[in-house]
Order: C-alpha cells, then structure tokens, then sequence
C-alpha cells in the first residue's frame, strides 16, 4: 500500500526544481525510454527522485553538474546550464540536499532530500549564486 508524503515546503520552488529534473531526463532520453519520478518519506525527510533511461552522465563530469552553466564535455542538448543550479539553489534554501547517482550507458537518478518540518533559509533569494545561498 502506498503511504501518503507530506512535506511543509516552498511548493513553487519544489515544484520548479522537479520540474528542472524532470525536463533534464526527458530531453535526455531517447524517445520511448522509461522516465520515472517518485517520492518517499525517509525518517524526518522526504526523498524525491527522478530516474531516466538516458545515456548517464560521465563521473569526471558529475562533480560539477550543479554549477551555473556547466554543461558537461557532451554538450548534447540546448540550454543555459541553470536548470540544475537552480534545483541545488531551491534544495539549499530548504536545507535539503541533491545529488546524483549516474553511470555512463545506464542513465541518471537525481534524488532531493528535504526536511519534512519545510524549515527554510530566510536570507538572500534561492536563485543561483544569490547571497545568502552558498553555491559551493
């Protein structure tokens, strides 16, 4: 039986920040693959994923896929390079933490993890590099 989530939180940044992961897998994928997105409560957290079938991501390069504008060596797709500065910007401004779990040939899985009392951050603005949110 599936047991309800709920989780106090910024809905629009949450939802802007899946929305970026989400976006991510299926531009990403190739047409017809499976996309999955899911949530599940983990102690006082609430653990939000996104999985796809897509062609992983390189190790040299996953340290680095939450930096503005880092794109990675592939270069595959369209885009700024801030979708994913921006999950980790939303996620920070929660006190949650992302990362990633990728291997080359075997797509990606982008968790966030957030604490279910939605304490949030009360300096600065939860956009990329903005004060009060360490990009770092």
């Amino acid at each position: 039986p599936e047991i309800p989530v709920s989780l106090n939180c910024d809905r629009a940044r949450v939802e802007l920040a899946l929305g970026n992961l989400l976006n991510n897998a299926l531009k990403f994928s190739p047409c017809g693959s499976h996309v999955e997105i899911g949530a599940q409560a983990a102690g006082s957290r609430v653990r939000f994923w996104v999985q796809d079938d897509g062609p992983g991501i390189d190790a040299t390069d996953q340290p680095y896929i939450f930096e503005r504008f880092f794109r990675g060596q592939a270069e595959r797709a369209e885009g700024s390079g801030l979708g994913l500065a921006i999950v980790r910007s939303v996620t920070q401004a929660h006190n949650g933490n992302v990362w990633v779990e990728s291997e080359l040939e075997h797509g990606s899985r982008f968790v966030i993890e957030l604490p279910k009392d939605g304490t949030l951050q009360t300096t600065g603005s939860i956009e990329p590099d903005s004060p009060g949110i360490d990009s770092g």
